[in-house]
């Protein structure tokens, strides 16, 4: 089992040791230049959806804080191999409702270019009724099917929403319970972008990575784990290092990939006595996320 007692250490000077600003929780800004050796611009929207208004018996414990940490880890982590990082953390109840985050992901169908990395994460509940997976932002305040498919975003909407982001390696971080079954879909729908889409990436190899919290019939662990989700913490820790090819100091998509799948059922025994499998879809080739040395 690796320690990650470095990565708790380093998580509240992460920001200001990578010298890269993050987006102000809620607001829209331009793409902000960092120092590095890379090329492109990493986008990122981070969500963590902590508290439920309308469903105040739904609050999570470690949802914003799992996110503000993912957030400085890329700030930190991935500044060497970009030009530019653009990430926008959404915490709040008013910036993490249905409107905001379609709003979001959507902007960056726009933003977003063919030689850039996307990454989107999220923190929150996620429900499977009738075999479709819907993720619970912070408006939602059904419990039955027709008011999930009319209140939350479903599977299917969330995967055109993300299939139509042109970036030729996009990774997709999705904590929440039953996580596991939206990431067939996910890679499912790039076989279906729009045709502006189609022809902005076409020739181009496409890399969508999909790390689910659990399987499509489990509960994602808490924990209390440093303050943070098993998940959360352990996709940290792989971005930080954990997952680095030993040689390069590099993170790619697919050693992320692997090191999740390793990492989390094995703290899940470990530390809580519980089963938690995370499930893990990898499509095209690996692409590089961070570097740590």
């Amino acid at each position: 089992m690796n320690d990650a007692a470095s990565l708790a250490r380093n998580r509240q000077a992460a920001a200001t040791s990578a010298g890269v600003p993050i987006r102000p929780s809620g607001t829209v800004a331009a793409t902000l230049p960092v120092t590095g050796t890379g090329s492109g611009t990493l986008h990122a929207v981070v969500a963590g959806i902590q508290d439920f208004p309308r469903r105040p018996d739904r609050r999570l414990t470690y949802a914003a804080s799992d996110a503000r940490l993912i957030a400085d880890t890329l700030a930190r982590d991935a500044a060497p191999l970009f030009d530019t990082l653009d990430i926008q953390v959404l915490t709040k109840p008013e910036e993490t409702d249905r409107a905001h985050i379609t709003q979001a992901l959507t902007a960056m169908q726009s933003s977003v270019g063919p030689d850039d990395e996307f990454l989107f994460y999220v923190a929150s509940h996620g429900i499977v009724v009738a075999g479709k997976y819907h993720l619970i932002t912070s408006d939602v305040a059904a419990t039955d099917r027709a008011g999930l498919e009319a209140e939350a975003i479903g599977s299917a909407e969330l995967s055109s929403l993300l299939a139509n982001i042109p970036a030729a390696r996009k990774l997709v971080i999705i904590d929440t319970c039953d996580a596991g079954a939206v990431g067939g879909a996910l890679t499912l729908a790039n076989g279906g972008v729009s045709a502006r889409t189609a022809v902005t990436i076409l020739g181009r190899d496409i890399g969508l990575t999909v790390l689910a919290a659990t399987n499509s019939d489990q509960e994602a662990l808490e924990g209390g784990l440093k303050e943070h989700g098993l998940f959360s913490w352990v996709v940290a820790g792989g971005l930080a290092g954990k997952a680095a090819d030993p040689e390069s100091g590099i993170v790619s998509s697919a050693r992320l990939a692997d090191y999740v799948e390793a990492e989390v059922p094995q703290l899940a025994d470990y530390l809580y006595r519980r089963r938690q499998q995370p499930t893990i879809t990898k499509s095209g080739q690996s692409f590089s996320v961070t570097k740590v040395r």
